[in-house]
């Protein structure tokens, strides 16, 4: 409808964000994490509500011991 009209494309920040991961705020990834920790969830539901691959969870994971034996 749009070229119908002979209108320009809208350029806003929602739309500019369509295909991008989804950002989840520190403080849930941070609970999801320490769910996780307690095994009050798996492996696999932390990974769904973090919105990233079970492999890209436990990389998380290991960086954030190291951090834990760093400090």
């Amino acid at each position: 409808m749009r070229a119908q009209l002979g209108l320009s494309e809208i350029v806003d920040t929602i739309s500019s964000a369509q295909g991008l991961e989804v950002r989840v705020p520190a403080r849930m990834s941070s609970n999801v994490l320490k769910a996780l920790e307690f095994g009050i969830m798996t492996q696999d539901q932390a990974a769904k509500k973090l919105r990233i691959s079970p492999a890209q969870l436990r990389g998380e994971l290991k960086r954030r011991r190291q951090e834990l034996e760093d400090e």
